[in-house]
């Protein structure tokens, strides 16, 4: 155990009222449980790793967009580790290096495999919170504005909405019509609206992949242009874990929240926090969820912002383990490899849907490598495109695919052009998530699915 967390442990002892009674021990000492699963590796094949995986057989999902399924490892891990701490609460609580408040085993292997640092790394409990720890933990002043778009999900708008009315804070979205097929044309929306604010521009608030239709945001380039008006770039990344090869250094933005119940497949309640530059807190955020501001460590020196942050209260650590587990699966899979499978199983979706319903039935770009860089394991569509301000339509299809036929997929609902934004007319279109435990004979079993009954509705 390490002196800071002794001497937090010492602190904390003092403020529960004598609590501290606690043994000395070593920490992660505790009976094993479980003994670790025949590990995959980079050559297994993708029929190896979907058999990982414990879904219902008798069902086809494709809804990872929403929510993952652990395979066997992962849940393996985390009912172990629950045993752990059933077994004895205080020593997973304080002396296990997996378990206990601090995270920082866990924190490591997060950032490592995110590119980022140890005390730029916090474990959240989901995007939502690490979207509203930094929007409401940022300073402003009378006139800054926040800039995002109608595609961004109500995780980012409602933070974003409540600033306004408590803060005066400018809230403003822009329009980026779908389908998209050239990064200029995104970042020229958002240079235009930049130049022409008459507030203070602060916060570019973007998705790196909108919940909507599936466009992977050119985030790279946003957090460039965010840096070129000196405003501070948060990312909404809730589908950035797990599906793709993420590198926080290069990707360069100054916040990035994510999830891990999505595409990589942990447990609901798991999350990240990624904060550029870590202790030297270089955007001035206040730790806003946090129970150890004022508490410092034997040096009389400040905890770290990504630790304070850690520290608050008791979590489910059990399911943080878990999510260690499923970043071990997924880097013995290969980060890259997965990466590759899942913009390749979509590519092939949308070649589908075009094949079935014509180019004009996409909200995402036509299939080819030259879209690649704006796809993801995600794609929206509408089998009648003429349709598409039908909600009724759209529900009778889901109905019935996932009633009938036991393919889940969802529907989903936006304001796409600025037309549509002028009278408030949502665009309704199915969202096809696929990942490593999909195939593409599912994705044409889907493909026909929908299409039988569309023609019946």
């Amino acid at each position: 155990m390490s002196t800071s967390r002794r001497s937090f442990l010492k602190r904390f002892g003092a403020v529960a009222g004598g609590a501290a009674l606690i043994p000395t021990a070593k920490a992660g000492t505790m009976k094993e449980t479980s003994k670790k699963p025949t590990p995959l590796s980079r050559d297994s094949s993708w029929a190896e790793v979907k058999k990982q995986f414990m879904l219902d057989p008798e069902i086809i999902y494709m809804n990872i967009g929403t929510e993952g399924s652990l395979p066997r490892p992962v849940y393996d891990a985390y009912i172990a580790s629950l045993k752990q701490f059933t077994a004895s609460p205080t020593d997973a609580a304080f002396l296990n290096e997996d378990l206990n408040y601090f995270q920082e085993t866990n924190r490591e292997k997060v950032a490592k495999f995110m590119g980022a640092e140890k005390d730029e790394i916090v474990i959240t409990g989901n995007t939502t919170m690490g979207v509203n720890v930094v929007l409401f933990g940022l300073d402003y002043k009378s006139g800054d504005e926040i800039i995002s778009t109608h595609h961004d999900h109500v995780a980012e708008l409602s933070p974003a909405k409540i600033l306004a009315k408590r803060r005066d804070v400018k809230f403003i979205q822009i329009a980026i019509p779908s389908p998209r097929s050239d990064k200029k044309e995104i970042l020229s929306a958002f240079r235009k609206a930049i130049r022409q604010s008459r507030n203070k521009p602060k916060v570019l608030l973007v998705c790196h992949i909108n919940f909507t239709t599936g466009l992977r945001m050119p985030v790279k380039e946003l957090c460039q242009l965010a840096k070129e008006y000196n405003m501070i770039s948060v990312v909404d990344g809730a589908h950035g874990l797990g599906m793709l090869d993420l590198d926080m250094k290069k990707l360069g933005c100054d916040y990035y929240s994510t999830a891990g119940h999505k595409w990589l497949n942990c447990l609901p309640g798991t999350g990240v926090l990624y904060m550029k530059g870590g202790s030297n807190n270089p955007r001035g955020m206040w730790p806003v969820l946090s129970e150890t501001y004022d508490v410092r460590d034997e040096n009389d020196e400040p905890l770290d912002l990504a630790t304070q942050l850690q520290v608050r209260g008791q979590n489910d650590t059990p399911a943080y383990v878990a999510m260690a587990a499923a970043i071990d699966l997924q880097s013995e899979i290969g980060k890259k490899r997965i990466e590759d499978r899942v913009l390749d199983l979509n590519d092939y979706l949308r070649q589908r849907i075009v094949e079935t319903w014509s180019e004009k039935s996409l909200f995402v770009p036509p299939p080819g490598k030259e879209n690649r860089d704006l796809t993801s394991g995600m794609a929206s569509f509408n089998p009648n495109i003429k349709r598409r301000y039908e909600k009724e339509y759209v529900e009778k299809i889901w109905e019935k695919v996932y009633g009938e036929h036991k393919i889940w997929i969802r529907w989903v609902s936006f304001l796409d052009k600025p037309s549509d934004l002028k009278r408030d007319r949502r665009t309704y279109a199915f969202r096809v998530s696929t990942h490593i435990f999909n195939d593409e004979a599912q994705i044409d079993k889907m493909i026909k699915t929908v299409e039988t009954v569309a023609n019946q509705i």
